[in-house]
């Protein structure tokens, strides 16, 4: 068979096969293939199948370098014109003789073999090769000025240091964000400097020239939880409709008699999305649905182990500071902004030296951590913040289920309570309720660690079945299978949008998990799970 009606017939196979996860096949439709491929093991009269994960990673290794050796093959020069993704090509080594293989039943491992670790890193990799494929909308922001944009209303509320304007240019919508300047003078450069913490943490878009190198903040890469920076500019600080009503002391003297501000100010232009986090709830509090709470829950504990795996602290979480995507069917995209309070210097990672009381602390005392909160300044203290933003999504956890959260004002003691004494989370089920409760933990040593947290949810979200205690002793096969054929199945579902520029939030949800996660941490955090009782009780 030809090498292009392989990868043709691999890529209908595959996506048969697929759909409803890995199953047998018949032999008649791969047999001319397998017959080009190389055999199985065979020890007497019997075949000896490897299994799923093993045959993918010998195979694709054993034929690789073979089938790439036929420089004429009319695919070769599709592949490296740009007009095949090459995954095309792994299916045309690997895509038609894994029909015959089963599960080793054998296998009692608690953990993955390094063979199946390094195929589940190359179906990952397979699967981020594919989503790179999908263009973005994309709006050359560079050298723009405030003219450039036709500001429209206000999003948001007004906070002390920026108000954020739903924007267009060129049609396309997006949000600007005028930065209060009461200090810096109006140069570019001392804009560029004063403004730089959150210029400097948040991601960009490539387009947009990298900032000094020698920044002493740490550069978040792109996550689908936090907002992007798509441009910046500086600009004479404008009047805008609401200005004088909403943020009058921001205003120069030459704009408003009594205003602080200086002439020029610094802006940024955002995503712009529907609300804020606490706007949504608002808007759907008596009709939010359980499974829409906890993607909203995952979507924040995702973002939220994005910045604490980079080095970055919050320390301004709350639900104003959270924008929320709506979506007319499907689920809401969430992601995490306003890092003006962040601690994000090289130097400090999430420990920050706590010597004088003149240090800051953070924003939004509210939410700030038990161990933030009853911090003591001195020589050689520390204040410790790599589960402080953790502890914040827990209270945040109670709105997103419906009720207010326990620390509103100081209805509970941050310094002395114990999570027994915390309300119970009536509109969430008890899986949530035990996660919700552990993030709370007032000591940061008892909660878990945010990556485990965020597994735990995406698994709730994803594969609940899988997480309850009932299950089975050993979870590692039945994760091992779902980890599969969800990477392969999404893998071809974010396939069909090759010619669009938008992925679906469940896609992309799932895409940020699977792309980060590992068969191994999914098992930890059921079995984390599995260590508390009554979590048996169904999801939704």
């Amino acid at each position: 068979m030809p090498l292009r009606q392989a990868l043709e017939t691999g890529l209908r196979f595959a996506k048969r096969s697929f759909k409803g996860g890995i199953h047998h096949a018949t032999p008649r439709s791969t047999s001319t293939v397998q017959n080009a491929m190389i055999k199985p093991k065979v020890i007497g009269d019997q075949v000896q199948p490897p299994i799923v994960r093993k045959f993918f990673f010998a195979h694709w290794l054993q034929n690789s370098s073979r089938v790439v050796s036929f420089k004429n093959y009319p695919i070769e020069r599709t592949v490296a014109n740009g007009r095949m993704n090459p995954m095309l090509l792994f299916l045309a080594l690997v895509g038609f003789t894994y029909m015959e293989v089963k599960e080793n039943e054998t296998s009692g491992s608690a953990t993955c073999s390094p063979e199946e670790e390094k195929l589940h890193r190359l179906l990952q990799d397979m699967l981020q090769s594919t989503a790179k494929n999908i263009p973005e909308v994309s709006v050359n922001h560079t050298g723009k000025k405030l003219k450039d944009y036709r500001i429209k209303e206000r999003l948001g509320k007004a906070s002390c240091n920026s108000a954020v304007y739903a924007a267009e240019i060129h049609d396309n919508p997006c949000a600007l964000k005028m930065l209060f300047n009461y200090s810096a003078s109006s140069q570019s450069v001392s804009l560029e400097k004063a403004f730089s913490k959150e210029l400097a943490v948040l991601p960009r878009n490539e387009e947009i020239p990298t900032m000094n190198d020698t920044s002493r903040y740490t550069r978040l890469p792109n996550h689908f939880n936090v907002i992007k920076v798509l441009g910046h500019f500086a600009d004479n600080t404008p009047v805008l409709s609401d200005a004088v009503d909403s943020y009058p002391l921001a205003l120069p003297s030459r704009l408003y008699r009594d205003g602080y501000g200086r002439n020029r100010t610094m802006f940024c232009v955002m995503q712009k999305f529907s609300g804020t986090l606490h706007d949504y709830i608002a808007k759907h509090k008596d009709n939010l649905h359980t499974k829409t709470s906890l993607a909203l829950l995952a979507q924040l504990l995702e973002g939220l182990r994005h910045l604490n795996i980079h080095g970055v602290a919050h320390r301004d979480l709350k639900s104003d500071n959270i924008l929320v995507n709506e979506s007319a069917n499907g689920m809401p995209h969430l992601v995490i902004t306003d890092l003006g309070c962040c601690l994000a210097e090289k130097r400090h990672g999430l420990k920050l030296p706590f010597e004088t009381d003149e240090t800051s602390k953070g924003g939004n005392a509210e939410l700030m951590a038990p161990e933030v909160v009853s911090a003591e300044p001195g020589p050689g203290q520390i204040i410790d913040y790599s589960k402080s933003d953790e502890w914040a999504a827990g209270a945040i956890g109670y709105e997103i289920f419906g009720q207010k959260h326990p620390f509103q004002n100081q209805t509970v003691d941050k310094e002395s309570y114990n999570i027994d004494h915390l309300p119970e989370l009536k509109g969430a089920p008890m899986a949530v309720r035990v996660l919700i409760k552990e993030l709370l933990q007032r000591h940061p040593n008892d909660r878990p660690d945010i990556s485990l947290a965020a597994t735990v949810c995406q698994m709730l979200l994803w594969a609940p079945d899988l997480c309850m205690v009932d299950n089975q002793a050993s979870p590692l096969d039945n994760v091992k299978r779902w980890f599969e054929r969800m990477t392969l199945s999404l893998t071809f579902g974010i396939w069909e949008y090759q010619d669009q520029q938008d992925i679906p939030v469940e896609k992309q949800v799932l895409l940020s998990f699977l792309s980060r996660t590992s068969v191994d941490e999914i098992v930890k955090a059921i079995r984390w799970l599995h260590g508390f009782s009554n979590v048996d009780t169904p999801l939704y």
